[in-house]
């Protein structure tokens, strides 16, 4: 298979080319950096997310160093639902309660963990809980912080993304499927 340059696909009205980057040995995505396509856009795919959020939400979660931290503030801005960023890094505040799973995604192959704070696992308890993202893939992360926010005591949580890619997700609400694209397939 050829492998294009780019990939055209319009999210939320607006039209975007996005760079098709090689994430492993013969494989390749389309690759969605929101803050790198511009404000716009997030806002745009915000407000088409938002949609998606059952209004028993109490609250969103978001992990960290992903390319949705935008995406996040701005779905926080729409709902005024407060927020946790689950860090990818354990601080000295993190002690006693602290949660923390490990996982691997197809555009950080390296092992990362994620964790939370026992003031955030306070906030999650009981709570209906949102995880937004900006792309759903092979399910890593998303499957690492289920089991993160279901040991936080969350009593459901709603996925949300700009995209899924790979296998389509029945388990993920998404404005768009993007295709993965192998070399010699």
């Amino acid at each position: 298979m050829i492998i294009p340059q780019t990939y055209e696909v319009t999210l939320a009205g607006i039209a975007c080319t996005l760079p098709v980057r090689r994430v492993a040995h013969g494989v390749h995505i389309a690759y969605l950096h929101l803050k790198e396509q511009g404000e716009e856009l997030t806002k745009a795919v915000a407000v088409a997310l938002a949609e998606f959020i059952p209004a028993n939400a109490d609250i969103i979660v978001t992990p960290d160093g992903s390319k949705a931290l935008g995406l996040y503030v701005e779905l926080q801005r729409l709902t005024g639902l407060p927020g946790v960023i689950c860090p990818k890094q354990r601080t000295d505040y993190m002690v006693d309660g602290c949660i923390s799973v490990s996982t691997a995604s197809i555009t950080n192959p390296s092992r990362h963990d994620f964790h939370l704070s026992r003031a955030a696992v306070a906030l999650i308890w009981g709570k209906h809980v949102v995880f937004a993202d900006d792309i759903v893939s092979k399910g890593g992360t998303k499957d690492a912080i289920t089991a993160m926010l279901m040991a936080a005591g969350a009593a459901s949580i709603t996925f949300i993304a700009v995209g899924t890619e790979g296998e389509r997700r029945d388990d993920v609400h998404a404005l768009h499927h993007f295709p993965v694209f192998f070399e010699n397939a």
